[in-house]
């Protein structure tokens, strides 16, 4: 599955693993179907590092879920070691 988010900077390709992570694969999906990230910022910014967003208050402590409580990602420590920084949904 696969997610492109428009940003004035330019179009990111989102690759989703819901086989590995269904909870927040579907989390994500309906946000989106519902605008919730529609005409956020990203909040914090490293250049050449990281960029973060998602957050309808722009301060990073905000967010909420589709299960109406945080929730845990679980994956296996390849996944968790080797690929924890390419996008990230922790709730």
């Amino acid at each position: 599955l696969q997610v492109l988010l428009k940003t004035t900077a330019g179009d990111i390709d989102i690759e989703l693993w819901s086989k590995e992570a269904p909870k927040a694969c579907r989390n994500f999906i309906q946000l989106c179907l519902e605008a919730y990230y529609d005409n956020n910022i990203f909040h914090r910014v490293v250049p050449g590092f990281i960029v973060q967003g998602g957050d309808p208050t722009g301060t990073g402590t905000g967010g909420e879920s589709i299960y109406g409580a945080p929730f845990k990602v679980r994956l296996n420590y390849y996944y968790h070691y080797y690929f924890a920084s390419q996008l990230g949904l922790f709730y």
